[in-house]
């Protein structure tokens, strides 16, 4: 007699529509999943924003087996720094799907534009809630621990968070007194001299630490109230203990499963004599110091030694990205836009060594993960859990955190040590394949399952 279990993903954004880290390793997770003969079912839960949808429709379709359900928000509803992260509307809606599904397990991915009131609506039902750190949006509002100056944030000061988030959204002021005054029961003339008043009354009460330290209250209960909380590096783990003070126990250490089908087709570059070509894959981000690259690079000029920078930046840091074209005349720095996700072998089989130059406390990136596993060397920032990848694997170089001289010294290391290029191909440990990280997970939700007898128990199948 074997229990199978329905299982309900929560993410802020799934594919087709979104298909950045997070998401792709939702589906990824979600097929290996379904795969499996103790899984009945899995459903997403998941955020869309179309702009020519109406608010809070529901879309709902069957990818791959998988019953994936989005909700269209686009923050139209906005007017407090709370509205973030707590929405009744998408509360209200993911709880009648949670009762529709009949899901004997709830997996958070990311809460990022839904509601984190989805906790407590399944906690309330006795169903076990297993969340996966992505990233520090828990703790950091804006996600990464980066300020507005582009500053990271090796501790968290809430008098800082204020500042940083009301310089960088200056429109929640006017949403938010405009709501004030709009809710006042008076005539126009009597609400437009209550102006100055609610403006104060908005300043003290969402402009200072009250809203994150109320905040930071919210997301400590949720957290607390978790089956288990899963991190993919043991960094973000001990990030996580320390800020919301977690107990041991509900925190597990699992890095991500990841597809290996792409490897397949990949012919690894030999490397000829006297070439190395060096690459940058993913977004063009401040935070990803792909800036930082390029100024390192730029003083290279030798003959078959060459930048590869596979990528582009989101429509709204455009600017940034014609900067850093205008920033090099190099012709050995070649920028060559974005690429299709069939393309990876392709792309990767032309590079000698992947460099990872991020600024921010990367959790455990999935290119490290796709480099290990076209046993390309790496090259990243001696921070978080790229330092923490490459001590594990042993796959590559660490250059120290912003520094422009030291990133350039190893990539001369790279360039004039072809025996060190050989030897870091080959990684220590394996990477996870989706498969064995489907077994992992299920186990941790059978385990998290039992903790709770008052829950509703899987169907069984004869």
């Amino acid at each position: 007699m074997t229990a199978r279990l329905t299982v309900l993903q929560v993410v802020h954004g799934y594919p087709p529509y979104d298909q950045a880290g997070t998401e792709v390793y939702t589906r990824t997770l979600s097929r290996a999943l379904l795969a499996r003969p103790g899984v009945e079912a899995v459903h997403v839960f998941a955020r869309r924003g179309d702009p020519d949808a109406g608010e809070y429709t529901l879309e709902e379709r069957e990818l791959d087996g998988i019953h994936v359900h989005w909700v269209n928000y686009n923050y139209h509803s906005l007017h407090r720094q709370d509205a973030l992260h707590q929405n009744a509307a998408i509360d209200s809606i993911f709880e009648a799907l949670l009762e529709r599904t009949g899901a004997h397990v709830v997996h958070v991915q990311h809460l990022i534009g839904l509601s984190t009131g989805i906790v407590e609506i399944a906690r309330r039902r006795g169903i076990p809630v297993v969340f996966t750190l992505p990233d520090f949006w828990y703790q950091c509002i804006r996600g990464q621990r980066i300020d507005w100056r582009g500053d990271r944030c090796d501790s968290i000061d809430l008098s800082k968070c204020a500042r940083c988030f009301w310089r960088k959204q200056a429109a929640y002021f006017v949403n938010a007194v405009r709501d004030r005054l709009h809710d006042e029961e008076r005539s126009l003339p009597a609400r437009l001299g209550s102006l100055p008043k609610l403006a104060v009354q908005t300043l003290r009460e969402d402009a200072g630490r009250r809203p994150f330290e109320r905040r930071r209250r919210d997301m400590n209960a949720m957290l607390r109230s978790a089956s288990a909380i899963i991190g993919p590096s043991q960094f973000i783990l001990d990030q996580y203990r320390e800020f919301f003070d977690l107990e041991d126990t509900r925190l597990v250490h699992s890095d991500y499963g990841m597809e290996t089908d792409w490897a397949l087709d990949l012919v690894p570059r030999e490397r000829p004599s006297g070439e190395t070509h060096f690459g940058f894959v993913g977004t063009f981000l401040p935070t990803k110091g792909v800036d930082l690259l390029v100024e390192a690079f730029d003083s290279f000029h030798e003959p078959g030694v060459e930048l590869h920078l596979y990528g582009r930046a989101p429509q709204h840091l455009q600017r940034f990205e014609e900067k850093l074209r205008l920033s090099t005349v190099n012709p050995s720095i070649h920028f060559h836009g974005p690429f299709e996700n069939r393309e990876l072998a392709r792309v990767l089989g032309s590079i000698d060594v992947l460099v990872v130059p991020s600024i921010w406390f990367e959790n455990s990136p999935l290119t490290l993960h796709e480099a290990a596993l076209a046993r390309i060397p790496v090259l990243t920032s001696d921070l978080g859990g790229m330092r923490e990848f490459v001590e594990v694997h042993q796959n590559g170089l660490l250059f120290a955190d912003r520094d422009v001289h030291d990133l350039r010294e190893k990539i001369r290391q790279f360039i004039d040590d072809r025996e060190l290029w050989s030897r870091l191909r080959e990684p220590h440990q394996d990477i996870k394949t989706p498969a064995e990280d489907a077994e992992q997970i299920e186990a941790l939700y059978r385990s998290v399952m039992k903790e709770r007898p008052e829950r509703k128990q899987p169907h069984t199948c004869e």
